[in-house]
């Protein structure tokens, strides 16, 4: 684990399933506060907690949770930036996962053509971006290998 100080959530929630982690009082994360989102201003990614937690969870096959973290951080990027695009890649491929996971494929399979483009041109810019590799991401997306991401280097380069 990348952020073993940030204990995995007591289930992964899935719509119809089990109660939403936010909305229901038995939910995992009901009552709790939004993340306090820690955007590394030196481009370091691969030391941001929310950031490796996400990573974590996404990991542990956690999509949703992990849609979540990563959306804080989101809210945060410059619009049209490398950051931006990738975090919209890794969201989507999120949400693409957990869709897939439930059967429902004609929403998986356009999140996952959103979620390669979104990378892609996230990698556009010749680097690394969120210290995550984009480009083999987008092409290993819809592979079931673990970890899925890996950091790829101590900063975005």
């Amino acid at each position: 684990m990348l952020q073993p100080d940030h204990p995995l959530p007591p289930y992964r929630y899935v719509p119809g399933q089990n109660p939403h982690p936010i909305k229901h009082p038995d939910g995992h994360a009901y009552g709790r506060p939004e993340p306090e989102p820690d955007w590394p201003d030196d481009g370091a990614w691969a030391s941001c907690e929310l950031h490796r937690h996400a990573l974590d969870l996404f990991n542990h096959a956690y999509w949703w949770e992990a849609h979540e973290a990563w959306e804080v951080l989101w809210h945060l990027a410059p619009a049209e930036s490398p950051e931006r695009k990738a975090l919209s890649g890794l969201i989507q491929g999120s949400a693409y996962r957990l869709k897939r996971a439930i059967g429902n494929d004609r929403a998986a399979t356009t999140l996952l053509e959103k979620a390669r483009a979104n990378l892609a041109a996230a990698a556009s810019c010749g680097r690394t971006v969120l210290a995550v590799d984009c480009s083999a991401l987008a092409r290993s997306l819809d592979r079931d290998e673990e970890p899925l991401i890996r950091l790829a280097d101590a900063r975005d380069t």
